[in-house]
C-alpha cells in the first residue's frame, strides 16, 4: 500500500515536471504531503533508513526527474528485503536497514547508533498505584511523562521516599538533565540515604557522561560498598 501511494505521487510529479519543468518543488510538495498527512495515520514504520519517502525526496532534489524516478522505484522494490545486504541501526527504538541515497555519504556526522534504554528501579516494598504507573512509563521509555508523575507524587507525599527519587534520577539521566539530577541529589536527598547503592550507581553514570571520571569512580566505589547483593562482590 505504501509503495502504491508513493508511486502514484511520483507519476504526478513526473507529469508536472514534463509540463511545467518544476520537478523539485512538485516532489517536495507531494512527498511532504504524504509524510505529514498519510504516513503517520497509517501507523506504518518504513524498515529502511532513511524512509522511502525521505529517500525519494532527497533523490528528486538532487537528480533529474527521470533518474529520480528510476532510483526511487528501485528503492521501493528493495524496501524491507534481503536484510543480509544492509548494515543495521536503531532509530527511535525501531530496527532499520541502512540504505542511503547515492549522493549521501555515511560520515561521522550521521549518527547511526543504538538508543540507550533506561528502566525503572524497584525495591521490595509494595507500590501504590502511582508508583506502579511511574515505573510502567519509565519501562516504556516515556521519561518526560514519568517525570511529571514523579512531580505529582512528590507534591502529594510530604515525606521523602527513596524509590521514586531514584527513578527521578534515572529519568533525568535519560532526558539529558544531568546537572539537575546532581543538584537534586546534593540538595534534596537526605544525607543518610546518599550512599544508597542504586542511587550512587546512577550518580556514577551521570558523572561519567559529564566526563567527571574521578567523581564517577568515587560514586561507583560508594555504590559497591553499600551494595548488599552477592553480585556486587
Amino acid at each position: 500500500m505504501k509503495h502504491y501511494i508513493i508511486i502514484t505521487l511520483i507519476i504526478h510529479v513526473s507529469y508536472i515536471a514534463v509540463s511545467q519543468n518544476k520537478s523539485e518543488s512538485a516532489a517536495g510538495d507531494y512527498i511532504g504531503f504524504y509524510q505529514k498527512y498519510i504516513s503517520n495515520i497509517r501507523g506504518h514504520h518504513c524498515p529502511m533508513y532513511p524512509s522511502c519517502s525521505s529517500y525519494a525526496l532527497n533523490t528528486f532534489q538532487k537528480k533529474n526527474i527521470f533518474t529520480s524516478f528510476v532510483l526511487t522505484s528501485d528503492r521501493l522494490v528493495r524496501c524491507g528485503h534481503d536484510h543480509k545486504y544492509y548494515s543495521k541501526t536503531i532509530i527511535n527504538y525501531q530496527p532499520k536497514l541502512i540504505d542511503l541515497p547515492i549522493n549521501q555519504v555515511n560520515s561521522e556526522d550521521l549518527q547511526l547508533t543504538q538508543n540507550s534504554y533506561y528502566y525503572a528501579y524497584s525495591d521490595t516494598t509494595r507500590d501504590d498505584s502511582i508508583l506502579v504507573f511511574i515505573k510502567f512509563l519509565i519501562n516504556q521509555q516515556y521519561h518526560q511523562e514519568a517525570l511529571l508523575e514523579i512531580l505529582r507524587y512528590e507534591t502529594t507525599h510530604k515525606n521523602f521516599h527513596i524509590e521514586p527519587f531514584i527513578n527521578k534520577i534515572i529519568c533525568l539521566n535519560a532526558v539529558g538533565e544531568y546537572e539537575k539530577a546532581l543538584y537534586d541529589y546534593e540538595v534534596k536527598c537526605p544525607a543518610e540515604l546518599k550512599k544508597h547503592a542504586e542511587l550512587t550507581y546512577q550518580i556514577a553514570l551521570i558523572q561519567f557522561k559529564l566526563k567527571n571520571y574521578d567523581l564517577a569512580i568515587k560514586a561507583n566505589t560508594e555504590s559497591l560498598k553499600s551494595c548488599t547483593d552477592t553480585f556486587c562482590y
